[in-house]
Protein backbone atom coordinates (compact mmCIF):
# COMPACT_ATOMS: atom_id res chain seq x y z
CA UNK A 1 0.00 0.00 0.00
CA UNK A 2 2.76 2.43 1.09
CA UNK A 3 4.32 1.76 -2.39
CA UNK A 4 1.23 2.55 -4.26
CA UNK A 5 1.13 5.63 -2.88
CA UNK A 6 5.11 6.55 -2.98
CA UNK A 7 4.57 5.52 -6.64
CA UNK A 8 1.17 7.95 -6.99
CA UNK A 9 2.98 11.30 -5.40
CA UNK A 10 5.80 10.44 -7.55
CA UNK A 11 3.90 10.61 -10.54
CA UNK A 12 1.37 13.25 -8.82
CA UNK A 13 3.69 16.28 -11.28
CA UNK A 14 3.51 14.89 -14.21
CA UNK A 15 -0.29 14.17 -14.04
CA UNK A 16 -1.03 17.99 -13.03
CA UNK A 17 1.20 19.34 -15.66
CA UNK A 18 -0.89 17.26 -18.55
CA UNK A 19 -4.32 18.85 -16.92
CA UNK A 20 -2.63 22.14 -17.16
CA UNK A 21 -1.19 21.59 -20.69
CA UNK A 22 -4.87 19.91 -21.57
CA UNK A 23 -6.15 23.60 -20.07
CA UNK A 24 -3.26 25.51 -21.96
CA UNK A 25 -4.18 24.18 -25.29
CA UNK A 26 -8.22 24.44 -25.01
CA UNK A 27 -7.96 28.37 -24.06
CA UNK A 28 -5.20 28.41 -27.15
CA UNK A 29 -8.22 26.73 -29.23
CA UNK A 30 -10.96 29.12 -27.95
CA UNK A 31 -8.99 32.12 -29.20
CA UNK A 32 -7.21 31.08 -32.57
CA UNK A 33 -10.00 28.74 -34.14
CA UNK A 34 -8.88 26.88 -36.44
CA UNK A 35 -8.57 27.94 -39.93
CA UNK A 36 -9.18 25.36 -42.82
CA UNK A 37 -12.34 23.84 -44.47
CA UNK A 38 -14.41 22.66 -41.94
CA UNK A 39 -15.09 25.73 -40.53
CA UNK A 40 -18.31 27.22 -40.82
CA UNK A 41 -19.55 28.42 -44.38
CA UNK A 42 -16.44 27.62 -45.80
CA UNK A 43 -17.55 25.28 -48.70
CA UNK A 44 -19.83 26.35 -50.84
CA UNK A 45 -23.01 24.11 -50.05
CA UNK A 46 -23.78 23.23 -53.76
CA UNK A 47 -23.78 20.46 -56.25
CA UNK A 48 -22.83 23.16 -58.99
CA UNK A 49 -19.90 23.69 -57.16
CA UNK A 50 -17.11 21.65 -58.20
CA UNK A 51 -13.82 20.26 -56.69
CA UNK A 52 -10.76 21.93 -58.66
CA UNK A 53 -8.45 18.92 -59.94
CA UNK A 54 -7.13 17.68 -62.74
CA UNK A 55 -10.00 15.73 -64.10
CA UNK A 56 -12.41 18.50 -63.48
CA UNK A 57 -10.07 21.22 -64.68
CA UNK A 58 -10.80 19.97 -68.31
CA UNK A 59 -14.07 21.52 -67.52
CA UNK A 60 -13.02 25.00 -67.59
CA UNK A 61 -11.11 24.66 -70.82
CA UNK A 62 -13.85 23.16 -72.07
CA UNK A 63 -16.03 26.44 -70.92
CA UNK A 64 -13.94 28.57 -72.43
CA UNK A 65 -14.81 31.19 -70.40
CA UNK A 66 -13.59 35.06 -71.03
CA UNK A 67 -12.92 35.92 -67.79
CA UNK A 68 -12.13 34.37 -63.90
CA UNK A 69 -12.21 35.53 -60.81
CA UNK A 70 -11.32 34.42 -57.56
CA UNK A 71 -13.31 34.25 -54.43
CA UNK A 72 -11.52 34.43 -51.31
CA UNK A 73 -13.17 33.41 -48.33
CA UNK A 74 -11.27 35.08 -44.85
CA UNK A 75 -12.49 33.99 -41.32
CA UNK A 76 -12.22 36.56 -38.75
CA UNK A 77 -11.01 35.70 -35.09
CA UNK A 78 -14.75 35.66 -34.39
CA UNK A 79 -15.86 33.27 -36.86
CA UNK A 80 -17.28 35.48 -39.71
CA UNK A 81 -17.31 35.67 -42.89
CA UNK A 82 -15.97 37.88 -45.25
CA UNK A 83 -14.24 37.69 -48.14
CA UNK A 84 -11.96 39.38 -50.53
CA UNK A 85 -12.62 42.02 -53.07
CA UNK A 86 -10.57 45.11 -54.07
CA UNK A 87 -11.39 48.49 -54.89
CA UNK A 88 -11.57 49.27 -58.67
CA UNK A 89 -9.07 51.83 -60.54
CA UNK A 90 -10.01 52.95 -63.88
CA UNK A 91 -10.78 56.54 -65.58
CA UNK A 92 -12.43 58.36 -63.44
CA UNK A 93 -15.69 59.32 -65.83
CA UNK A 94 -16.48 54.99 -65.90
CA UNK A 95 -19.17 53.55 -63.54
CA UNK A 96 -16.41 50.83 -62.39
CA UNK A 97 -14.20 53.80 -60.90
CA UNK A 98 -13.27 53.12 -57.49
CA UNK A 99 -16.41 50.46 -57.24
CA UNK A 100 -15.48 46.51 -55.50
CA UNK A 101 -14.89 43.92 -57.32
CA UNK A 102 -13.27 40.47 -56.98
CA UNK A 103 -9.57 39.46 -58.20
CA UNK A 104 -8.99 38.38 -61.38
CA UNK A 105 -9.84 39.12 -65.16
CA UNK A 106 -9.65 38.72 -68.71
CA UNK A 107 -8.22 35.30 -70.25
CA UNK A 108 -6.17 36.33 -73.24
CA UNK A 109 -6.02 34.38 -76.29
CA UNK A 110 -4.68 30.80 -76.38
CA UNK A 111 -4.16 31.55 -72.75
CA UNK A 112 -5.70 28.60 -69.93
CA UNK A 113 -8.00 30.05 -67.45
CA UNK A 114 -5.91 29.11 -64.32
CA UNK A 115 -2.84 30.76 -65.91
CA UNK A 116 -4.97 33.63 -66.90
CA UNK A 117 -6.08 34.09 -63.10
CA UNK A 118 -2.57 33.50 -61.29
CA UNK A 119 -1.58 35.99 -64.53
CA UNK A 120 -4.19 38.74 -62.92
CA UNK A 121 -3.36 38.20 -59.11
CA UNK A 122 0.43 39.19 -59.52
CA UNK A 123 -0.54 42.31 -61.58
CA UNK A 124 -3.53 43.48 -59.10
CA UNK A 125 -0.86 42.22 -55.89
CA UNK A 126 2.40 43.07 -56.68
CA UNK A 127 3.81 41.02 -53.14
CA UNK A 128 2.97 38.02 -54.73
CA UNK A 129 0.66 37.08 -51.51
CA UNK A 130 -2.68 35.71 -53.08
CA UNK A 131 -0.89 34.06 -56.25
CA UNK A 132 0.86 32.13 -53.41
CA UNK A 133 -1.79 31.32 -51.33
CA UNK A 134 -3.97 29.88 -54.40
CA UNK A 135 -0.84 27.61 -55.70
CA UNK A 136 -0.49 26.75 -51.99
CA UNK A 137 -4.29 25.90 -51.92
CA UNK A 138 -4.12 24.21 -55.11
CA UNK A 139 -1.11 21.86 -54.55
CA UNK A 140 -1.52 20.96 -50.56
CA UNK A 141 -5.01 21.57 -49.34
CA UNK A 142 -6.94 20.57 -53.24
CA UNK A 143 -9.97 21.99 -51.80
CA UNK A 144 -10.32 24.76 -54.19
CA UNK A 145 -13.99 25.10 -55.37
CA UNK A 146 -15.36 26.13 -59.25
CA UNK A 147 -18.30 27.09 -61.12
CA UNK A 148 -18.96 28.13 -64.61
CA UNK A 149 -21.31 30.25 -65.24
CA UNK A 150 -22.78 32.25 -68.14
CA UNK A 151 -23.41 35.90 -66.93
CA UNK A 152 -26.41 38.34 -68.02
CA UNK A 153 -24.84 39.12 -71.27
CA UNK A 154 -24.50 35.54 -72.32
CA UNK A 155 -20.65 35.47 -71.62
CA UNK A 156 -19.12 32.48 -70.09
CA UNK A 157 -16.78 33.28 -67.04
CA UNK A 158 -15.80 30.75 -64.36
CA UNK A 159 -15.40 31.79 -60.79
CA UNK A 160 -12.87 30.08 -58.97
CA UNK A 161 -13.60 29.65 -54.65
CA UNK A 162 -10.30 29.44 -52.04
CA UNK A 163 -9.54 30.31 -49.29
CA UNK A 164 -7.32 32.79 -47.16
CA UNK A 165 -6.56 32.39 -43.34
CA UNK A 166 -6.68 35.49 -41.54
CA UNK A 167 -2.71 35.68 -41.14
CA UNK A 168 -1.91 36.00 -44.86
CA UNK A 169 -4.76 38.38 -45.17
CA UNK A 170 -2.93 40.48 -42.24
CA UNK A 171 0.51 40.25 -44.21
CA UNK A 172 -1.31 41.38 -47.27
CA UNK A 173 -2.87 44.41 -46.05
CA UNK A 174 0.05 45.12 -44.14
CA UNK A 175 2.25 45.12 -47.10
CA UNK A 176 0.07 47.49 -49.28
CA UNK A 177 -0.60 49.84 -46.06
CA UNK A 178 2.92 50.58 -45.34
CA UNK A 179 4.47 50.64 -49.04
CA UNK A 180 1.38 52.63 -50.15
CA UNK A 181 1.25 50.54 -53.30
CA UNK A 182 0.37 52.24 -56.79
CA UNK A 183 -0.96 50.02 -58.43
CA UNK A 184 -3.00 50.79 -61.91
CA UNK A 185 -5.37 48.13 -61.63
CA UNK A 186 -6.31 48.88 -58.14
CA UNK A 187 -6.94 51.19 -54.99
CA UNK A 188 -6.07 47.95 -52.82
CA UNK A 189 -7.77 45.24 -50.97
CA UNK A 190 -10.54 45.19 -48.52
CA UNK A 191 -12.36 42.80 -46.70
CA UNK A 192 -16.16 42.58 -46.97
CA UNK A 193 -19.39 40.62 -44.51
CA UNK A 194 -20.89 38.36 -46.65
CA UNK A 195 -23.99 40.13 -46.04
CA UNK A 196 -22.84 42.48 -48.82
CA UNK A 197 -23.18 39.75 -51.11
CA UNK A 198 -26.90 39.46 -50.70
CA UNK A 199 -28.14 43.36 -50.91
CA UNK A 200 -30.90 44.72 -52.87
CA UNK A 201 -30.16 45.10 -56.36
CA UNK A 202 -29.54 49.10 -56.18
CA UNK A 203 -27.16 49.07 -53.55
CA UNK A 204 -24.89 46.49 -55.62
CA UNK A 205 -25.00 48.28 -58.45
CA UNK A 206 -23.83 51.36 -56.35
CA UNK A 207 -21.24 49.49 -54.80
CA UNK A 208 -19.65 47.10 -57.05
CA UNK A 209 -18.41 47.28 -60.74
CA UNK A 210 -20.65 46.29 -63.66
CA UNK A 211 -18.83 43.41 -64.33
CA UNK A 212 -18.86 41.97 -60.56
CA UNK A 213 -23.18 42.76 -60.34
CA UNK A 214 -23.63 40.62 -63.34
CA UNK A 215 -21.56 37.84 -61.41
CA UNK A 216 -22.92 38.64 -57.61
CA UNK A 217 -26.31 37.60 -59.77
CA UNK A 218 -25.31 34.55 -61.62
CA UNK A 219 -24.36 33.78 -58.09
CA UNK A 220 -26.76 33.69 -56.07
CA UNK A 221 -29.12 30.20 -57.20
CA UNK A 222 -25.22 28.30 -56.28
CA UNK A 223 -25.79 29.54 -52.46
CA UNK A 224 -22.33 30.61 -52.30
Amino acid sequence: MNKKISFFYKCLPFIVLSILCVILYAKYQDSHPRENFSDKALVPQNFLWKVLEDKTEKEIKDWAPSTIKAIFQVILPDNSVTYLVSKKKSKKHLKKHKKWEFPGGKVDKKEEAITALLRELSEEDSSFILQKALKKNMKEIKKIYFANIKTKGKINQTIIFSYLDYTTWQKLKSFHGKNKIKNKETYGFYLIDENELMKKKSIIKKNWTPQSKTILNALKPLNL
